[in-house]
Protein backbone atom coordinates (compact mmCIF):
# COMPACT_ATOMS: atom_id res chain seq x y z
CA UNK A 1 0.00 0.00 0.00
CA UNK A 2 1.38 3.46 -1.17
CA UNK A 3 -0.47 6.78 0.46
CA UNK A 4 0.00 9.77 -1.45
CA UNK A 5 -0.84 12.54 1.10
CA UNK A 6 -1.27 14.86 -2.01
CA UNK A 7 -4.59 12.47 -2.68
CA UNK A 8 -6.41 13.50 0.83
CA UNK A 9 -6.95 17.13 2.10
CA UNK A 10 -9.68 15.78 4.87
CA UNK A 11 -7.51 13.28 7.55
CA UNK A 12 -7.57 9.52 6.71
CA UNK A 13 -7.93 6.79 8.57
CA UNK A 14 -6.24 3.58 8.55
CA UNK A 15 -8.31 0.67 10.73
CA UNK A 16 -6.37 -2.43 11.28
CA UNK A 17 -8.52 -5.61 10.73
CA UNK A 18 -7.78 -9.02 10.31
CA UNK A 19 -7.69 -9.61 6.25
CA UNK A 20 -9.40 -13.31 6.29
CA UNK A 21 -12.78 -12.65 8.95
CA UNK A 22 -12.53 -8.30 8.98
CA UNK A 23 -12.30 -8.79 12.87
CA UNK A 24 -11.02 -5.44 14.67
CA UNK A 25 -7.07 -6.03 15.64
CA UNK A 26 -5.28 -3.72 18.00
CA UNK A 27 -1.67 -3.19 17.45
CA UNK A 28 1.29 -1.42 20.24
CA UNK A 29 3.57 0.55 17.36
CA UNK A 30 3.26 1.78 13.65
CA UNK A 31 6.43 3.18 11.17
CA UNK A 32 6.33 3.71 8.02
CA UNK A 33 9.15 5.55 5.57
CA UNK A 34 8.30 8.94 3.97
CA UNK A 35 10.34 8.45 0.64
CA UNK A 36 10.39 11.51 -1.30
CA UNK A 37 12.36 14.77 -1.12
CA UNK A 38 12.31 16.63 1.96
CA UNK A 39 9.81 19.57 2.21
CA UNK A 40 8.84 21.75 5.06
CA UNK A 41 5.49 19.83 6.20
CA UNK A 42 4.05 18.38 8.75
CA UNK A 43 2.73 14.82 9.33
CA UNK A 44 0.78 14.10 12.60
CA UNK A 45 -0.18 11.22 13.24
CA UNK A 46 -3.46 10.34 16.52
CA UNK A 47 -3.63 6.88 17.82
CA UNK A 48 -7.10 5.96 18.91
CA UNK A 49 -8.48 2.64 20.78
CA UNK A 50 -11.67 0.80 20.43
CA UNK A 51 -13.68 3.32 21.94
CA UNK A 52 -12.48 6.04 19.91
CA UNK A 53 -10.31 7.42 22.81
CA UNK A 54 -7.19 9.06 21.41
CA UNK A 55 -4.46 7.51 23.37
CA UNK A 56 -1.42 9.66 21.98
CA UNK A 57 -0.28 12.22 18.92
CA UNK A 58 2.65 12.46 16.79
CA UNK A 59 3.80 15.60 14.66
CA UNK A 60 6.87 15.87 12.90
CA UNK A 61 8.28 18.13 10.32
CA UNK A 62 9.06 16.06 6.84
CA UNK A 63 10.42 13.07 8.75
CA UNK A 64 12.06 10.50 6.18
CA UNK A 65 10.79 7.80 8.53
CA UNK A 66 7.48 7.77 11.29
CA UNK A 67 8.24 5.55 14.13
CA UNK A 68 5.37 5.35 16.30
CA UNK A 69 5.30 3.64 19.69
CA UNK A 70 2.78 3.84 21.74
CA UNK A 71 3.82 0.14 24.00
CA UNK A 72 1.00 -1.00 25.07
CA UNK A 73 -1.29 -2.92 22.15
CA UNK A 74 -4.11 -0.67 22.55
CA UNK A 75 -4.17 1.05 18.92
CA UNK A 76 -7.26 -0.02 16.90
CA UNK A 77 -6.89 2.89 14.33
CA UNK A 78 -5.05 5.64 13.24
CA UNK A 79 -5.63 9.20 11.78
CA UNK A 80 -2.68 10.97 9.50
CA UNK A 81 -3.18 14.37 8.31
CA UNK A 82 -0.78 16.19 5.91
CA UNK A 83 -1.22 19.55 7.82
CA UNK A 84 -0.10 21.53 4.78
CA UNK A 85 -1.82 21.25 1.89
CA UNK A 86 0.67 22.80 -0.44
CA UNK A 87 3.36 20.16 -0.57
CA UNK A 88 3.03 15.94 -0.04
CA UNK A 89 4.64 13.26 1.56
CA UNK A 90 4.40 9.41 1.07
CA UNK A 91 3.82 6.61 3.03
CA UNK A 92 5.13 3.15 2.05
CA UNK A 93 6.94 0.17 3.94
CA UNK A 94 3.95 0.25 6.98
CA UNK A 95 5.06 -2.05 9.44
CA UNK A 96 2.79 -2.26 12.39
CA UNK A 97 3.76 -4.32 15.94
CA UNK A 98 0.91 -6.66 17.01
CA UNK A 99 1.08 -9.09 20.15
CA UNK A 100 4.55 -8.60 19.96
CA UNK A 101 5.09 -9.64 15.91
CA UNK A 102 6.00 -7.17 13.58
CA UNK A 103 3.92 -7.66 10.49
CA UNK A 104 6.11 -5.43 7.71
CA UNK A 105 3.93 -4.50 4.41
CA UNK A 106 6.84 -4.08 2.10
CA UNK A 107 6.05 -2.48 -1.45
CA UNK A 108 7.24 -5.40 -3.92
CA UNK A 109 7.32 -2.59 -6.98
CA UNK A 110 8.28 0.77 -7.42
CA UNK A 111 5.42 3.62 -6.87
CA UNK A 112 4.57 5.31 -10.32
CA UNK A 113 6.82 8.49 -11.12
CA UNK A 114 4.92 11.26 -12.94
CA UNK A 115 7.05 13.92 -14.31
CA UNK A 116 7.40 16.66 -14.90
CA UNK A 117 4.89 18.29 -12.27
CA UNK A 118 4.50 20.76 -13.09
CA UNK A 119 4.15 19.96 -16.62
CA UNK A 120 3.79 22.08 -19.67
CA UNK A 121 3.31 19.74 -22.66
CA UNK A 122 3.72 16.22 -21.91
CA UNK A 123 3.10 14.73 -18.50
CA UNK A 124 5.13 11.21 -18.42
CA UNK A 125 4.07 8.44 -15.52
CA UNK A 126 6.60 5.84 -15.53
CA UNK A 127 6.97 2.50 -13.14
CA UNK A 128 3.18 1.49 -14.45
CA UNK A 129 2.44 -2.12 -14.70
CA UNK A 130 0.52 -3.48 -18.07
CA UNK A 131 -2.84 -3.73 -16.82
CA UNK A 132 -3.12 -0.24 -15.15
CA UNK A 133 -5.99 1.90 -15.48
CA UNK A 134 -5.46 5.29 -15.38
CA UNK A 135 -7.50 8.25 -15.83
CA UNK A 136 -7.04 12.19 -15.31
CA UNK A 137 -9.44 14.43 -14.12
CA UNK A 138 -10.15 18.26 -14.03
CA UNK A 139 -11.43 20.30 -11.13
CA UNK A 140 -14.55 20.25 -12.06
CA UNK A 141 -14.26 15.86 -11.39
CA UNK A 142 -14.67 15.75 -14.97
CA UNK A 143 -12.36 12.96 -17.05
CA UNK A 144 -10.42 14.43 -19.26
CA UNK A 145 -7.96 11.04 -20.08
CA UNK A 146 -8.60 7.41 -19.43
CA UNK A 147 -6.31 4.60 -20.53
CA UNK A 148 -5.32 1.16 -19.68
CA UNK A 149 -1.09 0.70 -19.53
CA UNK A 150 0.10 -1.47 -22.60
CA UNK A 151 3.51 -0.65 -20.97
CA UNK A 152 5.77 0.69 -18.11
CA UNK A 153 5.38 4.06 -19.20
CA UNK A 154 2.72 6.39 -21.18
CA UNK A 155 3.06 9.80 -21.69
CA UNK A 156 -0.18 11.95 -21.94
CA UNK A 157 -0.15 15.13 -24.23
CA UNK A 158 -1.31 18.45 -22.70
CA UNK A 159 -1.95 20.40 -25.80
CA UNK A 160 -5.72 19.69 -25.08
CA UNK A 161 -5.76 20.31 -21.55
CA UNK A 162 -6.51 24.09 -19.73
CA UNK A 163 -3.73 24.89 -16.91
CA UNK A 164 -4.65 24.14 -13.83
CA UNK A 165 -4.80 21.38 -11.20
CA UNK A 166 -5.65 17.57 -12.04
CA UNK A 167 -6.34 14.30 -10.34
CA UNK A 168 -4.15 11.36 -11.64
CA UNK A 169 -5.55 7.96 -10.88
CA UNK A 170 -4.22 5.01 -11.37
CA UNK A 171 -5.94 1.38 -10.20
CA UNK A 172 -3.60 -1.44 -9.98
CA UNK A 173 -5.25 -4.30 -8.65
CA UNK A 174 -8.21 -2.58 -8.46
CA UNK A 175 -6.16 -0.21 -5.83
CA UNK A 176 -6.22 3.59 -6.53
CA UNK A 177 -2.87 5.59 -6.27
CA UNK A 178 -3.54 8.90 -6.58
CA UNK A 179 -1.49 11.83 -7.17
CA UNK A 180 -1.72 15.63 -8.17
CA UNK A 181 -0.60 16.93 -11.62
CA UNK A 182 -0.34 20.86 -12.41
CA UNK A 183 0.15 21.89 -15.85
CA UNK A 184 1.03 24.93 -16.63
Amino acid sequence: MIIHSSTWYPPIRIDFVDGANGTPLSISSISFLNPIDSEIDVIVLEAYDANNNLLATYARNSPEEVVFDYGSPDIFYVILDDVNDESAYVIDNIEIVQNGVSVNESSTTLAPRFCPNPFEHTLTVDRIEIGDKIELFDVTSRMVYALQASSSQIIIAGDRLAAGRYLLKIFRDGVPILTEAVKR
